[in-house]
Formats: C-alpha cells, sequence, structure tokens
C-alpha cells in the first residue's frame, strides 16, 4: 500500500493496515562504540589498561606534554648535544633545536592522528601508508 498526503484522521484509520511487528532475532538497540579523536589526552588523564601503553605514554608522551604545560606560547626551548636541560629532555640526538609550544602541539595532533588510523583500522600498523605518515 502507498499512501500520498495523509491527514492525521487518515493516518490514524490506516495505521492497522501497515504491519509493525519486529523482525525476527534480537531487537534489543545496542550502542555503537567509537573510538576516541583525542587519544593521547585520553592517555596521559585516564592512562590505559595495558601496562607497557602506560609505560610509553610515561617515557614518551608524558614529558612533552609537561614540557607544553611549563611553556607560555611565545617562548621556546633550545637543546643541544652534551648540555641536555629539564626543559630539552625529549632531544637526544646531537643537533640544536629551537622547540615552540604550538610545534609540540601539532606533533601531539599527529600522534593522535595516527593512533586514531591505527585504532580504527583505516592504515593498518606497519603498511607502507603507516611508514608514510
Amino acid at each position: 500500500m502507498i499512501c500520498f498526503s495523509l491527514t492525521s484522521e487518515d493516518a490514524e484509520e490506516l495505521a492497522p493496515s501497515f504491519n509493525l511487528t519486529p523482525r525476527p532475532g534480537d531487537p534489543i538497540e545496542r550502542p555503537v562504540r567509537t573510538y576516541k579523536q583525542s587519544v593521547v589526552q585520553h592517555l596521559l588523564e585516564k592512562g590505559h589498561t595495558d601496562k607497557n601503553t602506560n609505560e610509553c605514554v610515561n617515557d614518551f608522551l608524558r614529558p612533552i606534554q609537561d614540557l607544553i604545560n611549563r611553556m607560555s606560547d611565545h617562548t621556546f626551548r633550545v637543546a643541544t648535544a652534551g648540555k641536555l636541560t629539564k626543559d630539552a629532555e625529549i632531544y637526544r640526538d646531537g643537533y640544536a633545536y629551537y622547540t615552540f609550544k604550538t610545534h609540540l602541539k601539532d606533533g601531539l595532533s599527529q600522534i593522535d592522528r595516527i593512533l586514531v588510523s591505527a585504532m580504527t583500522g583505516a592504515t593498518p600498523v606497519c603498511s607502507g601508508g603507516y611508514k608514510a605518515m
């Protein structure tokens, strides 16, 4: 049956003509799980159930976030070989770097993008696309 331009009275009269019985199976609605889009922030604030992941967060991500928190918007830090200060502990290759807060924030955003891409399967880990990121 096809109906056009029904009034509310027409709808009430015609409603019993339509089968509203649920299809067989599981009629329970389940929530759709989505991946976090700010993975780094979640890991820094809430942690992870995996001990190794938490160690990586504490070794690599937390020092970057701590440095961001200590820097004002317009200051920068310098690291050079043999002169690693507390603020420059993330540099270990012997070169001098000037790092602004925005650079570090951009880096964490890129890490977020990589983690979300890997979690959703959009870019499988160890694939050519993953390595190019």
